[in-house]
């Protein structure tokens, strides 16, 4: 994945944001997890950059430790995140020095953690319920809070879409996301079937192809989280960081089904805020499915505390206008504004 995808975009960010800070005057650079590119480019040009993260995974920490795919007892995952951490660096840093070898920077420090001390600053974009400041943060880091879809010309909602929201009783919303909605064939129809198990209509977001769901099933292409979850029974999620957020907002019980990277921790995290339940690896059958939703559908206390958690979450800023200003100051030589409130 790093050579195929990552090091091209690096290779690519480098050449096109340096030719464009050589021809034009710029204020600042905003590059995210993987635009390393670009804040070398910004490095060498002396003009100022911004780190941007969606995910809290990055700013990994003993005092806030990863959950990986197996359940592991909790006092392993101190060290665990440790190792992890000290692997990660050393591989990222290996395999930065090789691409930036290839492009010819002359910058003396080129390592993962070098170059992200490049940025001025590096903003955290999820909401401070899944995961707020810890000290081991970045002295330069804020967690702004979630970029909110909210508001965007696209939220339109088909009439088919919509009439099957209309229906009672409230279906079960299955989002997973623009790779895992195309691909998780098996566990989509394995939902889909649990949902008739349990007398509930299901409505797949992201349809995998050639699968057969059952009658009482609607499965479309795309469709807009922000306008669906908050009318469903319950949301069933892979735990994408976008995905989690739009979740915890729509105050729904969540049902986390994570299948890699950071989805792990996400899905844990929203278990840990008693708003739905995280379904590991060796879980994923018809009948597990349908036991988990009876469950979460009748449980009017984890009903309570999602619909509590969004009402909080409704209350935070957006956090692409706190990245804004971040970023506004940043280009003014200001110091960044105060992290989004717990």
């Amino acid at each position: 994945m790093l050579e195929d995808l990552v090091a091209p975009h690096i290779e690519t960010t480098y050449r096109v944001v340096g030719d464009l800070l050589r021809s034009t005057t710029f204020d600042v650079v905003v590059a995210n997890d993987v635009g390393h590119g670009a804040l070398w480019a910004a490095a060498e040009a002396q003009v100022p950059s911004v780190l941007v993260h969606p995910s809290p995974m990055i700013w990994m920490s003993w005092r806030d430790p990863v959950v990986i795919g197996r359940s592991l007892p909790t006092v392993l995952l101190p060290p665990l995140t440790i190792a992890m951490r000290g692997l990660f660096d050393w591989y990222m840093t290996r395999f930065l020095r090789g691409v930036a070898r290839r492009i010819g920077t002359p910058l003396p420090d080129v390592s993962f953690r070098g170059s992200e001390r490049m940025a001025a600053i590096r903003l955290g974009l999820w909401s401070p319920l899944l995961r707020g400041s810890i000290p081991s943060d970045p002295p330069n880091g804020t967690i702004c809070g979630y970029a909110r879809a909210s508001g965007l010309e696209c939220t339109t909602l088909s009439p088919e879409v919509d009439a099957f929201l209309a229906s009672d009783p409230a279906p079960i919303v299955v989002g997973f996301g623009s790779v895992y909605g195309r691909r998780a064939t098996q566990s989509l129809l394995a939902l889909a079937q649990a949902c008739s198990d349990v007398g509930r209509r299901c409505l797949v977001i992201g349809q995998a192809a050639g699968v057969e769901f059952p009658s009482h099933t609607l499965a479309v292409g795309s469709a807009p989280y922000d306008r669906i979850f908050p009318r469903a029974a319950a949301v069933v999620v892979h735990g994408g960081s976008g995905t989690i957020g739009e979740a915890l907002r729509a105050g729904r019980p969540i049902v986390g089904v994570p299948f890699a990277y950071d989805q792990f921790s996400l899905c844990a995290r929203v278990e840990r805020l008693g708003v739905g339940v995280r379904v590991p690896v060796t879980r994923r059958t018809r009948a597990e499915f349908a036991a988990i939703l009876r469950r979460i559908l009748v449980d009017d206390a984890l009903a309570r505390r999602a619909s509590e958690a969004g009402r909080r979450f409704g209350l935070e800023p957006d956090g692409a206008e706190l990245a804004a200003d971040a970023i506004e100051r940043t280009s003014a030589g200001a110091a960044p504004p105060a992290a989004a409130p717990a």
